[in-house]
C-alpha cells in the first residue's frame, strides 16, 4: 500500500512522523527554512499506457539522494502515483484537506505558544504529460473547467462542468510561485527549452491542478499560522521520453525543486 497524502504532508516545525508504507515509524526534523515537497506523477490513461510521470515520481527520492546537493531535498519529498481520473485527484485532495484541518484544531487547542506553531512550507508539484509537447511547461494558471475529450480511467467525460460547483464556470487560480522567475533560471541549466504556459487543457491535469490550488494553496486552516500562505501548488507539464530522455528530465525535476526551494526561503 502507499502512504495517504495526509502522512505524506504532515509538515511542521518539530519532530514529525511520516507513516510509511510497509515500514515503521521515520522520524523528520524540519526547521524554519525547511521546505517539505510532494509530488505527483499520473498513470497510464487512453493516449498515454506507458506515463513517463510515473516513471519519474517513482525514483525521484532515490535521484535526489544520489546527488549531494540535492540529498536534503530527497529527506523532504514524498511521492505519489495518481490514476488519471477526476475522482482519484478529488478524493486525495479532500482527505488531505480534512485530515489536515483535523490537525490543525488540534494543534490550536494544545498549549503551544504562536512562536511555536508550525511553519513549514510544503509544496505540491503535480507532474503531468503532453504527448504532443516539446517543452517543458510550467504551467500559471488552473481553470474551473472540467471539459474532457476523451473519457478519464472512470470513464468520467464532462462538457463544460465546474470543478468547484459554487465558484464561476472557467474561473482562473493562479500558482503562488514566481514561475517568470523559475523559467529564467532553469533555461540556463537544460537542453530542452522549458516555457511557462498558461493553458494547462482541460482534461485530469488542469482538474487536479485547480482543485489543489482551491483546497489547499488558496484554503484557510482553522490556526491563523497554519494556512494556505505556506502551500504552494505547482503543475509541469512533461513531454515523452522520445522528446526528452528520463535521466533529463529527473535532472530538470530536480533543478525545479532546488529553484522553488531557494525562491520560497529567500521570500
Amino acid at each position: 500500500s502507499r502512504r495517504s497524502l495526509f502522512d505524506q504532508l504532515r509538515i511542521l516545525k518539530w519532530s514529525i512522523s511520516f507513516t510509511m508504507a510497509g515500514s515503521s515509524e521515520e522520524k523528520l526534523r524540519v526547521g524554519d527554512d525547511s521546505v517539505a515537497f510532494v509530488v505527483t506523477g499520473f498513470g497510464p490513461f487512453q493516449r498515454v499506457q506507458d506515463n513517463p510521470t510515473k516513471a519519474i515520481v517513482e525514483t525521484l527520492v532515490e535521484y535526489l539522494k544520489q546527488n549531494p546537493s540535492t540529498e536534503k531535498l530527497a529527506q523532504n519529498t514524498s511521492t505519489i502515483i495518481l490514476e488519471t481520473s477526476a475522482d482519484c485527484a478529488r478524493m486525495q485532495l479532500d482527505t488531505l484537506h480534512d485530515e489536515w484541518e483535523k490537525s490543525m484544531e488540534a494543534m490550536a487547542s494544545a498549549e503551544y505558544s504562536t512562536k511555536t506553531s508550525a511553519h513549514g512550507r510544503v509544496v505540491l508539484i503535480h507532474i503531468g504529460v503532453n504527448y504532443r509537447g516539446k517543452q517543458y511547461e510550467l504551467e500559471r494558471y488552473a481553470y474551473n473547467d472540467a471539459t474532457f475529450r476523451i473519457p478519464d480511467e472512470k470513464g468520467y467525460k464532462p462538457q463544460k462542468e465546474n470543478i468547484i460547483i459554487d465558484e464561476p464556470l472557467g474561473k482562473r487560480l493562479e500558482t503562488k510561485l514566481n514561475v517568470q522567475q523559475l523559467c529564467e533560471e532553469l533555461q540556463m541549466e537544460t537542453t530542452t527549452t522549458p516555457k511557462i504556459s498558461t493553458d494547462p487543457g482541460r482534461f485530469v491535469c488542469n482538474y487536479t491542478y485547480y482543485y489543489s490550488m482551491d483546497k489547499l494553496q488558496n484554503s484557510t486552516c482553522t490556526d491563523n499560522d497554519i494556512n494556505g500562505k505556506n502551500v504552494y501548488s505547482l503543475f509541469l507539464h512533461v513531454p515523452k521520453f522520445e522528446i526528452a530522455p528520463k535521466e533529463e528530465q529527473m535532472k530538470f525535476v530536480a533543478d525545479l525543486m532546488t529553484k522553488i526551494n531557494k525562491q520560497i526561503c529567500s521570500s
